[in-house]
């Protein structure tokens, strides 16, 4: 049996065992076929060159199943360089082995590799799955511009990709460039994408059958729309009740009694779904911290990281939950990933509060206008300003920014809690109650209700600081703090502690977590 012959058996036989699934089988046959090849000679190595580039693509398949990742890009690789000999003839199948080998680079965070695997192929050439690729390896390696330009190109080519639109809105590129771009007048709504207070605002799809479900949930939190986010996902869910996108988003909107039952429920509804997606493992996250389970807690969020690296969810509660125990170098590092990601509200929130908390306020500053210029006309992005202004003793312009923000939205709690902070450090405890008691129609909240207890307790007033703290509990019944300014208070009523402590001397930390997601 001549050696071509026997050549074309060997493989056959490789082929069979890939199939079957016994990838080590396979790899090991295709092994020694290699070698063989090494003892052509010119011609034979000619006559036999198509099976060697399919060789040397199974072997590497093979690599790929037993997880041997980086040989498997050099086989890959091996093969790339065989087809070249083909010149035109093999240029299809050299553009889907490099395909092949950037995704398992990609897979592995190696995407300087990547990179230079996908730029390989001639422009001419590049589909838009290649694009799609060599944009998300250019994000990553910090060449912003690179990947503004691929994802035009991929609008030029498809005017309906949405994926990509998205993906300029997060790089900052204007909503005009990209219409002008796309040439596409049905390509997304401008109320969806336009990167500021009034675009984060428009209700995605409010009042119809239709959804975006990348980014729906999202939107409505970054407006502050927090009722709208809840009705919004409960008429989604209903619609297709095996959904995840977004789920971990509206897991953080669910507060009040029984909402670790809730959240926990959901979670196991989401993991029965899927275990592979970080939605649920976010849930799970988001259930430990309201049970004061910390280590737990960041465990889930590293899982659901673990699962995609991508997801800037993941980072916002891992950031919050190191920010709620005060952990700012852990929880900066954390917001900076969220930020390199996505200059979402909530990574700017993350950043800005880290650095508060590291005693960092010229950083902090810069972060938070940043944050007022990209994002004018934001309730969330007035609010982060004013509480960099107020801890860098700017009060006047701290107040006009707080005040402007719950003009813009009365249901924006963190502005109230932060401007009824100004008015308790000054000591002026009738301006905080008033302002507090005013907007409990539009923020009754466990934060707002446990800040105006504390106010009635700076005055003595602990009938009605009990009041109040006992209503905040029917709304948040985990809640630490609110359990034990009962206890305070009761050992006020009865007696046994003599004076309220002083609530000026504390620092500028509100429980409502309306603020981040």
């Amino acid at each position: 049996m001549s050696l071509p012959m026997i050549s074309n058996k060997f493989y056959n036989d490789a082929l069979n065992l890939f199939e079957q699934k016994l990838f080590y089988s396979s790899e090991l046959i295709l092994g020694k076929l290699i070698s063989g090849f090494s003892n052509l000679n010119s011609l034979e190595v000619q006559q036999n060159l198509v099976l060697k580039i399919k060789t040397l693509e199974l072997f590497a398949d093979c690599l790929l199943e037993n997880k041997e990742y980086f040989r498997a890009i050099t086989y890959y690789k091996k093969s790339i360089q065989q087809t070249k000999i083909f010149k035109q003839k093999f240029k299809l199948h050299e553009n889907f082995l490099r395909v092949k080998a950037a995704r398992v680079a990609i897979f592995i965070n190696e995407y300087k590799v990547a990179a230079t695997i996908l730029e390989g192929i001639t422009e001419n050439l590049r589909s838009i799955e290649v694009l799609k690729l060599l944009a998300k390896v250019y994000e990553e390696n910090g060449q912003t511009f690179s990947a503004i330009n691929v994802y035009k190109k991929i609008i030029e080519m498809q005017p309906l990709a949405i994926e990509a639109q998205l993906a300029l809105i997060r790089l900052n590129v204007s909503l005009d460039d990209i219409l002008t771009t796309s040439n596409s007048g049905i390509l997304i709504k401008k109320k969806i994408v336009k990167p500021d207070f009034s675009a984060f605002g428009g209700m995605v799809g409010q009042g119809e059958q239709d959804y975006d479900q990348e980014n729906w949930t999202h939107n409505f939190l970054q407006a502050h729309q927090l009722l709208f986010c809840q009705n919004y996902t409960r008429m989604v869910r209903k619609q297709d009740p095996e959904v995840l996108d977004q789920m971990d988003y509206y897991a953080s909107t669910i507060k009040g009694k029984g909402s670790s039952y809730v959240i926990n429920r959901l979670a196991e509804e989401l993991l029965k779904i899927s275990d592979e997606r970080p939605e649920a493992w976010l849930i799970m996250a988001k259930y430990c911290e309201i049970k004061n389970e910390i280590e737990k807690a960041l465990y889930f969020s590293d899982k659901a990281i673990a699962l995609n690296k991508r997801h800037v969810a993941a980072y916002h509660l891992k950031g919050s939950i190191l920010l709620a125990n005060q952990d700012y170098e852990l929880s900066l590092e954390t917001y900076k990933k969220a930020h390199h990601i996505s200059n979402d509200i909530f990574s700017f929130i993350g950043l800005v509060e880290s650095y508060i908390g590291l005693k960092k306020f010229s950083e902090a500053e810069l972060f938070s206008i940043d944050c007022h210029e990209t994002m004018k006309g934001n309730p969330l992005a007035e609010t982060l300003r004013g509480q960099v202004l107020f801890k860098t003793k700017k009060i006047p312009e701290s107040i006009e920014l707080f005040r402007h923000a719950i003009a813009i939205d009365p249901k924006c709690s963190k502005a109230v809690s932060l401007l009824a902070e100004v008015y308790v450090a000054d000591e002026k405890y009738m301006e905080a109650i008033d302002l507090l008691e005013a907007t409990l129609e539009n923020n009754h909240n466990s934060g707002i209700l446990t800040l105006l207890a504390e106010c009635y307790i700076a005055i003595s007033n602990f009938d009605k600081a009990m009041q109040h703290l006992n209503n905040s509990a029917m709304l948040n019944q985990d809640c630490l703090k609110t359990k034990n300014l009962i206890e305070r208070v009761e050992k006020l009523i009865n007696g046994t502690l003599t004076e309220p402590e002083d609530m000026a001397d504390e620092s500028m930390v509100v429980e409502d977590t309306s603020l981040s997601p």
